[in-house]
C-alpha cells in the first residue's frame, strides 16, 4: 500500500515495487480482464479486498484501471458509475521529476463518461458529472450536481436530469451468464475462421455481426443479448483495428445504418461513442476525424468537416460546412462564412483595423455565430439587452435582450399590423433593396444593425428604402448604439431626414450598460465554453463585455446608445387640391 501524497524518485526499488510491479502484473494479465463483462457485481468484492473503500452500488465499466494504482488510495462512494476508457492515473510527475501518490474520492453518484482521466489528488462532489475526454485533477473544484468538461475540466451551465437514487442505470448479469456467453461467442469465434479461414471468415464475421445488429430490435432474452455483444466485442477487437482510416471502416458504419457521406475519413469504431446505435448520426462529405474525436449519437456533420485530435462534438450538435472544430466540447477553429455577394469575407480576422472600423465589421461575427450555433438557448436573441436601473436577475436565456424587444416596441400597437424585422443581428444586403413593395410595411423593426453598415451614405440609402416601403404614418422602430464627433452631435442624426419625424429618442446607454454588467458572467462563460482561446477577445468585443471598446466607449460617453421611434410623413398631392 501506499500512503497519500507520498512521493518516490524515478526508478528506485521502492517506486518499482509498489507502482511499477502492479501495472507490470495487470497489463500482462490484460486480456484476463475481458472475461467478465462491464459493470459485473464481482468488480467491488475484487477491490475491497485489495483495500479499496467501495461502497454499494458502484459500477464499472472496466477493473484494470483501477488495479493499476494503489487501491488503498481509491473510494467510491455509494452510487458512483464509470463508462469504458475511464483513466484512473496511478502517478503525477512533480516539477522536480519525482512520482507523487494521492488520493482519489468520488463522491456519490458520480457519473464519468468514456475516455475521461482522474489524475491523484481529484474529488468529486456527488452528483457530479464529467463528459468524454474531461481531465479531473487536484485543481478541479467541483460542486454539487455539477457537470465538468474539457481539458482541463470546466464547469457546463447545462444540468443532467434527476435520477432517483433507487433507479439502477444497469442491470447486474449472473456471472454464470457471463461465463457461458463468453464460452459460446469463442466457440462462434474459432469456427467461423477454422471454416472460412483468415479472409472468408473475416467475410462471415462481418456478415454475421452486421445481421444481428439489423435482428437486434426482435431479441430479448438476456443471455442471447450477451453472447451478441461479446460477438460484437471480439469484431472490434479482432477486425476492427485493421478498418481504421479506410473505406471499408465507413460502409460497416453505413450498414449499421449511419448516414456517412463519400470520402470521409475515421480513425477506428470508436469515433462514434455508442456505434451499435449508431443509426441517428449523419456525417456528410469529405469529413475528416482525428485520432481520439469522438462524434455522439444525434449530430450532424454538414460536409467537408475536420475534427482535431481529442474533439468531442456533443449530442444534437449540428457542425456547418467546410468548418474546423476542436476541443471538448467541439468549439470552431476556422470558419469560412458563406455570405452574401455584397458582403466582404475576412479570412484573417485578427487582420480587423483597430478603432470603430472593427466595430463596423463585426457583423461578421453574426453570420458565423448563427450558422454555428444553431441551437443553444443563449442565442435566441443577439444584442446587449436592456435592464432596469433597480433589478437584477441572473438569467441565461436572454431575458434582457428579449427586454430591449419590449423597450423598442413599447408605444406602438402590433395588432393587425404588417411588421418586418429588417437586420436584427444579420447584416445582408438591406442597404441596397428592400425586397417589399413601396408603401406595403407598417413597421419595420431594426435593432442593433446600422452600426454595420459602414459610411453615412449607406445608412442613407437604407433609409430611402425604408421610405419606400413603409405606409403613410407606418414606424421604424430603431435602437443601436451612436458613435459621438467632437461636436457631441450622433452621426445616426443623418436618419431624421424629411420624409422620417422622430416620435420618440431616448437615451438607454445606462439600461443597456447595466444589463451588460448583469450578463458579464454567463456571457464570459459561454465564450470560454463554445469559443477557442485564441478568439476570445473578439467575440468579449462582439458581446459588449466591460473592459472591451464598445462598453467602455458608451461608459466614457463617447458613444450612446439610443431608442428612436420614427413615423412617416403623410405625403399630400398639391395637384389634387
Amino acid at each position: 500500500s501506499c500512503a497519500a501524497g507520498e512521493i518516490y524518485p524515478i526508478a528506485p526499488w521502492l517506486y518499482l515495487q509498489k507502482i511499477w510491479l502492479r501495472q507490470l502484473v495487470v497489463s500482462g494479465f490484460h486480456h484476463a480482464w475481458l472475461l467478465p463483462t462491464g459493470y459485473d457485481y464481482l468488480y467491488p468484492y475484487v477491490l475491497r479486498w485489495l483495500g479499496a473503500h467501495i461502497e454499494e452500488n458502484v459500477k464499472r465499466a472496466e477493473i484494470n484501471t483501477y488495479l493499476s494504482c494503489p487501491t488503498n488510495l481509491l473510494k467510491l462512494e455509494m452510487g458512483v458509475t464509470t463508462f469504458g476508457g475511464v483513466s484512473i492515473v496511478s502517478t503525477e510527475l512533480t516539477l522536480s521529476d519525482e512520482h507523487r501518490v494521492d488520493q482519489i474520492m468520488l463522491g456519490s453518484y458520480t457519473n464519468l463518461a468514456n475516455g475521461c482521466s482522474i489524475l491523484p489528488g481529484s474529488y468529486l462532489a456527488s452528483e457530479t458529472m464529467i463528459g468524454n475526454l474531461t481531465r479531473i485533477s487536484r485543481e478541479t473544484k467541483s460542486k454539487y450536481g455539477e457537470v465538468l468538461m474539457g481539458v482541463p475540466a470546466r464547469t457546463m451551465r447545462f444540468q443532467m436530469p434527476v435520477t432517483p437514487k433507487n433507479q439502477d442505470q444497469f442491470e447486474i448479469i449472473p456471472f454464470w451468464h457471463t461465463c457461458l456467453s463468453h464460452y459460446v461467442s469463442k466457440c462462434l469465434l474459432l469456427s467461423i475462421y477454422s471454416f472460412g479461414g483468415l479472409v472468408g471468415g473475416a467475410i462471415i464475421h462481418t456478415i454475421l455481426v452486421c445481421g444481428l445488429y439489423r435482428c437486434r430490435s426482435y431479441i430479448h432474452h438476456q443471455t442471447v443479448q450477451q453472447i451478441i455483444a461479446r460477438v460484437n466485442q471480439d469484431y472490434a477487437q479482432s477486425i476492427c483495428p485493421f478498418l481504421g482510416n479506410t473505406q471499408w471502416l465507413i460502409r460497416l458504419f453505413r450498414a449499421y445504418g449511419a448516414h456517412i457521406g463519400e470520402n470521409t475519413i475515421m480513425p477506428d469504431i470508436f469515433s462514434v461513442t455508442d456505434y451499435p446505435l449508431i443509426t441517428p448520426v449523419s456525417i456528410g462529405n469529405s469529413c475528416v476525424l482525428m485520432s481520439c474525436s469522438i462524434v455522439m449519437l444525434g449530430c450532424k456533420l454538414m460536409g467537408n468537416n475536420r475534427l482535431y485530435p481529442g474533439t468531442l462534438v456533443m449530442k444534437n450538435d449540428q457542425l456547418s460546412p467546410n468548418t474546423h472544430w476542436k476541443g471538448i466540447p467541439a468549439q470552431s477553429y476556422t470558419v469560412k462564412a458563406k455570405l452574401s455577394q455584397s458582403t466582404l469575407v475576412y479570412d484573417n480576422l485578427v487582420k480587423y483595423q483597430q478603432g470603430y472600423e472593427t466595430i463596423n465589421k463585426l457583423f461578421l461575427w453574426y453570420e458565423r455565430i448563427a450558422s454555428i450555433y444553431t441551437s443553444v438557448n443563449e442565442l435566441q436573441f443577439m444584442n446587449y439587452g436592456y435592464a432596469d436601473m433597480d433589478e437584477y436577475i441572473d438569467d441565461h436565456t436572454g431575458y434582457y435582450s428579449r427586454k430591449l424587444y419590449k423597450q423598442v416596441l413599447a408605444n406602438v400597437t402590433l395588432t393587425d399590423q404588417n411588421m418586418v424585422e429588417i437586420n436584427c443581428g444579420r447584416v445582408a444586403n438591406a442597404t441596397k433593396h428592400l425586397p417589399f413593395e413601396d408603401e406595403s410595411i407598417d413597421i419595420i423593426l431594426c435593432i442593433e444593425a446600422t452600426h454595420a453598415f459602414g459610411e453615412p451614405a449607406a445608412i442613407t440609402q437604407f433609409v430611402n428604402e425604408v421610405v419606400r416601403v413603409l405606409r403613410p404614418n407606418g414606424y421604424l422602430l430603431w435602437c443601436d448604439v451612436c458613435y459621438m464627433n467632437g461636436s457631441g452631435i450622433s452621426v445616426y442624426n443623418l436618419i431624421a431626414n424629411d420624409e422620417l419625424i422622430i416620435e420618440e429618442k431616448i437615451n438607454i446607454t445606462r439600461n443597456v450598460l447595466h444589463a451588460l454588467d448583469i450578463q458579464n458572467k454567463s456571457r464570459t462563460d459561454f465564450i470560454e465554453r463554445y469559443i477557442q482561446t485564441e478568439e476570445h477577445e473578439y467575440f468579449r468585443l462582439f458581446a459588449g463585455l466591460p473592459g472591451t471598446q464598445v462598453y467602455e466607449g458608451m461608459s466614457q460617453e463617447r458613444s450612446q446608445y439610443w431608442r428612436i421611434v420614427f413615423q412617416k410623413k403623410i405625403t399630400t398631392d398639391i395637384s389634387v387640391i
